[in-house]
Formats: C-alpha cells, sequence, structure tokens
C-alpha cells in the first residue's frame, strides 16, 4: 500500500525545494532561466517575514514533488484567494492522486481561511495539465490577460 503525505515544507527542505524547482523548469525547458538558490528559498519562504508558503508530497517517506503558493486578497468580493505559483510532481508519481490531495489540500485551506477561490496558471500547450484541471471542475479563465513586471522593466519604472 502506498502511503501519501502532504506536509509544509520546512527550512531543512530547502535542497529538495530547490531540486524540484529544477526538475519542473527542465520539464518546461527554462533550465537557464533558473536563479532561485538555498539562500533565497531560506530568506523568502522561512525567514522573519515569509513571501510563500510551501507543501511537500511524499510518498512512502520520500519526497516526490512539492508546491509553492501564497494568499492575495480580492478586493470585488473582500476576500482573500490562494494563488498556487507551481506544483511539481516528479513524473514516476503522477497518476496517484497526489495533484488531487494537493488541490484538496489548498481549497481546505481557502474555506479554512474564509476565502473564496483558488487560482493558478498553466501553459497553453500542457494539454495533460489543462485535462487535469477541467477535471477537477476548474474553469479556465478568458476575460483576463496576463501582465507582469520584471528585472529591467521594473527598474525603469522606478528611474521614472
Amino acid at each position: 500500500m502506498t502511503e501519501v503525505v502532504l506536509r509544509p515544507g520546512t527550512a531543512d527542505d530547502i535542497p529538495t525545494l530547490l531540486g524540484f524547482i529544477r526538475e519542473l523548469a527542465e520539464y518546461e525547458k527554462e533550465l537557464d532561466k533558473v536563479e532561485a538558490t538555498e539562500e533565497g528559498l531560506r530568506h523568502f519562504l522561512f525567514g522573519p517575514e515569509p513571501k510563500a508558503k510551501t507543501l511537500v508530497m511524499e510518498v512512502d517517506g520520500t519526497p516526490v514533488g512539492s508546491a509553492f503558493y501564497f494568499y492575495f486578497f480580492a478586493t470585488y468580493r473582500g476576500k482573500p484567494g490562494i494563488y498556487l505559483e507551481d506544483i511539481y510532481i516528479q513524473p514516476p508519481y503522477r497518476g496517484l492522486g497526489i495533484g488531487k490531495k494537493v488541490f484538496a489540500h489548498l481549497a481546505g485551506e481557502v474555506r479554512d481561511s474564509g476565502g473564496y477561490f483558488l487560482r493558478w496558471w498553466v501553459e497553453n500547450g500542457n494539454e495533460s495539465g489543462i485535462g487535469f484541471y477541467e477535471a477537477l471542475g476548474s474553469r479556465r479563465e478568458r476575460q483576463h490577460t496576463l501582465y507582469h513586471l520584471e528585472d529591467d522593466a521594473l527598474d525603469r519604472l522606478l528611474d521614472d
């Protein structure tokens, strides 16, 4: 019998979490874009003012995946929600119900916080991911376009 456990990540998990970040980036063919470091994860995830939370997924005591998420506030509803930044499960462990368990855990955390929804994005070509998310009952957002400012664009905005 396979035992699947979800648990909050801890500072002791930093090397494992960084490994999963790299594995996800390699899967998405973006390994060259990974700038995350153990020091950065320690500061931003487990420092005095954490900016995000993590879950570690284990099968029979072995870490096989991770999720990174944080809270946001929805002004129209006046309630919090959770934004799932990344979920990664190593390929041999997919199909065991781990992903559904992660989403159920996060849904429970949303409800426990008084919130009303869980949000994430998926790459357009990730058909297996899209199928999984739609099977959960999620809906594709069609009325908004995602924007972001990063690196030089942030600096230019600050310099104006």
